[in-house]
């Protein structure tokens, strides 16, 4: 087998496991965009906190209001009382307790 065919298979080989890895790549490519947008939505998240916290409303009518729920998401989760001893509120959307001293 003469140089040139040698050289040239070796550089076809070469060019087989760069396409091989192009699909490991796009698939890392995209795990990484989803990563992007998720740290986009909480850093959004985060600098709407404050003025979620002026908008916080503890209680709506007769319902106690969840803050992790307004604060996180600016939605409206009621928490429920606890039976037992002591003041116990849990909030059924994201399972935040609080124990409100008597």
């Amino acid at each position: 087998m003469d140089i040139d065919r040698v050289l040239l298979d070796e550089a076809a080989n070469a060019v087989q496991r760069l396409e091989e890895g192009v699909a490991v790549l796009e698939a890392e490519l995209a795990a990484i965009d989803q990563r992007v947008a998720e740290i986009n939505a909480e850093i959004k998240d985060a600098k709407l906190a404050r003025t979620r916290l002026l908008d916080f409303r503890a209680q709506i009518g007769a319902d106690f209001q969840c803050p992790h729920c307004w604060v996180q998401n600016e939605a409206r989760s009621t928490l429920e009382a606890v039976p037992g001893g002591e003041e116990i509120l849990i909030c059924h959307t994201c399972g935040s307790e609080y124990l409100i001293p008597e």
